[in-house]
């Protein structure tokens, strides 16, 4: 039997190729409470 078609397959590529480069910075850690920003190195843009 064939596996089934994963149907965010193509998102998740574009998401990985799209943020390859990024960086994943943690501003606050407080237990549950997280302030995270994920941007690309040398811009001022977010994702």
């Amino acid at each position: 039997m064939p596996r089934p078609v994963n149907p965010y397959a193509r998102a998740y590529a574009d998401f990985r190729r799209n943020t390859e480069h990024h960086e994943l910075h943690v501003l606050h850690d407080d237990g549950l409470y997280r302030h995270l920003r994920v941007q690309g190195p040398g811009t001022r843009m977010w994702s």
